[in-house]
């Protein structure tokens, strides 16, 4: 079925929604909506228990109609399955409550506003088997207060340089994507940002394509990624001034570009454990700008080229390399320039000629 509401008249020119949902325990299945006016929503649902099952939502028909700020918002235990979402303007999917769920559906939008939303205070909320794409800003927004969500086999993606696959705002924290693909062509990753923590990334991908941004950044402390894969033509991973306490571990964080380090870290009391770090042409890893008690363990820092640095240290103090291999087949292996730095219980080699395995 396919319903078009608004058909010019003034009366409904003024709603706020397609389906506005006022009443608990209502199902709205098997319907394609579009607008031929300007709404907010397509589907608007503040009551609970609602449960939205194989709805298309054409949020920009091109017939005069645009739904501006969500094609889906609801609030709390409510379901949305196996639908499509396209936006032109606002979030696909907008997440206000408790104890919702996505899942096998797709929401699609191409503006600055992200395609999933989890809104203030949007908590213990699920995720699953779903793709989130923008063209114009982030795939996935958690804002501030938003807690203990879980987001599972799903895809994220963005096509601008501006764009986050996903972005980890205010005090939004113990929130989990796990099992996932978030990929970044033209620009940034994800990032941990504001006071966000202990949100975790696991068992996923995260990639971005261009030289200057990071697939995965650390602009707050206390997050972990965990058992993932990290590719960057610019930085894979970027931890910041500020950024401590987080936790990089069972992951490969690489890089191919000739510009920025693989992991490049100016943050302090950080953990890499059990982890491979490498650059094809470029440093693998850089410690730098007042970088300090950050401690790699256990792993192995492995660069490619006569221009780069396996390990690289510069103007900060008191950071720990152990048991680790430190690697460099046609360059210098590793580079300190900085004080208190320990390299312990470890291998450092270079096989190249006229460089060196440690260079001070």
């Amino acid at each position: 079925a396919t319903t078009t509401p608004g058909s010019g008249s003034s009366r409904n020119s003024r709603t706020t929604a397609a389906f506005m949902v006022q009443t608990a325990s209502v199902t709205i299945e098997n319907l394609t909506i579009r607008s031929t006016n300007s709404v907010p929503y397509g589907i608007s649902a503040s009551s609970d228990y609602v449960r939205i099952s194989s709805v298309n939502v054409d949020g920009d028909t091109g017939l005069g109609g645009i739904t501006y700020l969500a094609g889906i918002s609801v609030a709390d235990w409510s379901e949305v399955i196996a639908s499509s979402i396209s936006m032109g303007g606002g979030s696909a999917i907008r997440l206000n409550g408790i104890r919702s769920s996505i899942s096998y559906s797709t929401g699609t939008n191409n503006t600055g506003v992200a395609a999933l939303e989890f809104w203030t205070g949007a908590s213990t909320n699920t995720v699953t088997g779903s793709y989130f794409r923008n063209g114009g800003g982030d795939a996935a927004y958690l804002q501030t207060g938003a807690h203990y969500n879980t987001i599972s086999y799903s895809t994220m993606t963005t096509a601008t340089p501006g764009g986050f696959t996903i972005f980890f705002s205010g005090t939004s924290s113990s929130n989990t994507i796990t099992r996932s693909v978030l990929s970044n062509p033209t620009g940034n990753g994800a990032r941990f940002s504001g006071s966000s923590a202990y949100n975790t990334i696991s068992f996923s991908s995260v990639s971005s394509h261009e030289d200057n941004y990071a697939a995965l950044a650390f602009g707050s402390s206390w997050n972990r990624v965990a058992d993932s894969h990290i590719l960057g033509k610019g930085y894979a991973a970027y931890i910041f001034n500020g950024a401590e306490f987080n936790t990089i571990e069972r992951s490969t964080v690489t890089n191919g570009g000739t510009l920025n380090a693989a992991l490049y870290v100016t943050g302090s009391s950080n953990t890499i454990s059990e982890s491979h770090i490498g650059s094809l042409s470029s440093h693998a890893l850089q410690f730098t700008d007042g970088a300090a008690k950050n401690t790699v363990s256990y792993s192995t820092i492995a660069a490619s080229s006569s221009g780069g640095y396996a390990f690289n240290v510069l103007n900060c103090d008191s950071n720990t390399v152990t048991r680790s291999v430190i690697s460099n087949p046609s360059g210098h292996a590793a580079h300190i320039v900085g004080h208190y730095t320990v390299v312990d219980q470890s291998s450092v080699t270079s096989n190249a000629g006229g460089y060196s395995a440690l260079y001070i």
